[in-house]
Protein backbone atom coordinates (compact mmCIF):
# COMPACT_ATOMS: atom_id res chain seq x y z
CA UNK A 1 0.00 0.00 0.00
CA UNK A 2 1.04 3.52 -0.74
CA UNK A 3 1.73 5.44 2.24
CA UNK A 4 -0.82 8.51 0.14
CA UNK A 5 -3.69 6.60 0.80
CA UNK A 6 -6.34 7.21 3.43
CA UNK A 7 -6.76 5.23 6.73
CA UNK A 8 -9.85 3.67 6.23
CA UNK A 9 -9.00 0.57 7.98
CA UNK A 10 -7.91 -3.22 6.48
CA UNK A 11 -8.13 -3.80 3.18
CA UNK A 12 -10.38 -7.21 2.36
CA UNK A 13 -8.95 -9.49 -0.26
CA UNK A 14 -11.02 -12.73 -1.41
CA UNK A 15 -7.81 -14.98 -3.17
CA UNK A 16 -8.07 -18.63 -4.20
CA UNK A 17 -5.00 -20.35 -2.61
CA UNK A 18 -2.92 -20.02 -5.12
CA UNK A 19 -3.78 -16.61 -5.52
CA UNK A 20 -2.83 -16.29 -1.95
CA UNK A 21 1.16 -17.02 -2.51
CA UNK A 22 1.00 -13.53 -4.85
CA UNK A 23 -0.05 -11.85 -2.12
CA UNK A 24 2.45 -13.68 0.85
CA UNK A 25 5.00 -12.21 -1.86
CA UNK A 26 3.90 -8.55 -2.11
CA UNK A 27 3.68 -8.90 1.89
CA UNK A 28 7.69 -10.40 1.85
CA UNK A 29 8.91 -7.65 -0.70
CA UNK A 30 6.76 -4.86 1.54
CA UNK A 31 4.65 -3.97 -1.13
CA UNK A 32 1.82 -4.26 1.27
CA UNK A 33 1.84 -4.58 4.93
CA UNK A 34 0.26 -7.84 6.36
CA UNK A 35 -1.85 -5.59 9.13
CA UNK A 36 -3.13 -3.81 6.42
CA UNK A 37 -5.24 -6.95 4.98
CA UNK A 38 -7.83 -9.01 6.22
CA UNK A 39 -7.36 -12.30 3.48
CA UNK A 40 -10.77 -14.27 3.20
CA UNK A 41 -10.02 -17.39 1.42
CA UNK A 42 -11.72 -21.01 0.55
CA UNK A 43 -10.76 -24.57 0.05
CA UNK A 44 -10.65 -24.66 -3.56
CA UNK A 45 -11.24 -27.54 -5.85
CA UNK A 46 -10.01 -25.69 -9.34
CA UNK A 47 -12.00 -23.68 -11.61
CA UNK A 48 -13.48 -24.25 -14.95
CA UNK A 49 -11.84 -23.05 -18.54
CA UNK A 50 -14.75 -21.25 -19.56
CA UNK A 51 -17.70 -19.48 -17.82
CA UNK A 52 -20.81 -21.98 -18.87
CA UNK A 53 -18.87 -25.01 -18.31
CA UNK A 54 -19.44 -27.81 -15.70
CA UNK A 55 -17.14 -28.73 -13.23
CA UNK A 56 -15.52 -31.76 -14.08
CA UNK A 57 -12.48 -33.32 -14.99
CA UNK A 58 -13.03 -32.33 -18.37
CA UNK A 59 -13.23 -28.50 -18.26
CA UNK A 60 -10.58 -28.17 -15.57
CA UNK A 61 -8.73 -25.03 -16.23
CA UNK A 62 -4.92 -25.91 -17.19
CA UNK A 63 -3.83 -23.76 -14.42
CA UNK A 64 -5.38 -26.04 -11.99
CA UNK A 65 -4.75 -29.98 -13.31
CA UNK A 66 -1.14 -29.70 -11.77
CA UNK A 67 -1.44 -27.59 -8.68
CA UNK A 68 -1.30 -28.93 -5.39
CA UNK A 69 -2.56 -25.89 -3.06
CA UNK A 70 -6.48 -26.94 -2.58
CA UNK A 71 -5.67 -25.42 0.62
CA UNK A 72 -4.43 -21.73 1.66
CA UNK A 73 -0.96 -21.51 3.96
CA UNK A 74 -2.33 -17.93 5.51
CA UNK A 75 -5.90 -16.43 5.57
CA UNK A 76 -7.73 -14.66 8.07
CA UNK A 77 -11.03 -15.99 6.87
CA UNK A 78 -11.34 -19.78 5.50
CA UNK A 79 -14.81 -21.15 3.48
CA UNK A 80 -15.65 -24.29 2.05
CA UNK A 81 -14.78 -27.95 2.51
CA UNK A 82 -11.63 -29.86 1.46
CA UNK A 83 -12.14 -31.94 -1.36
CA UNK A 84 -10.36 -33.58 -4.37
CA UNK A 85 -10.32 -31.95 -7.14
CA UNK A 86 -11.44 -33.72 -10.56
CA UNK A 87 -8.97 -35.75 -12.42
CA UNK A 88 -8.79 -34.24 -15.79
CA UNK A 89 -9.37 -36.65 -18.74
CA UNK A 90 -6.65 -37.56 -21.14
CA UNK A 91 -7.15 -35.29 -23.57
CA UNK A 92 -7.13 -32.05 -21.25
CA UNK A 93 -3.84 -33.64 -20.26
CA UNK A 94 -2.50 -33.93 -23.59
CA UNK A 95 -3.57 -30.04 -24.30
CA UNK A 96 -1.04 -29.13 -21.50
CA UNK A 97 1.79 -30.86 -22.38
Amino acid sequence: MRDERQDNGKLAIVAKPCDVHSIVALIQENQIHRNDVHIISFNCHGVVKDFGCDFNGDNLAAKCIKCETHKPLYFDKIFGEEKQTPKAGDASLEKNR
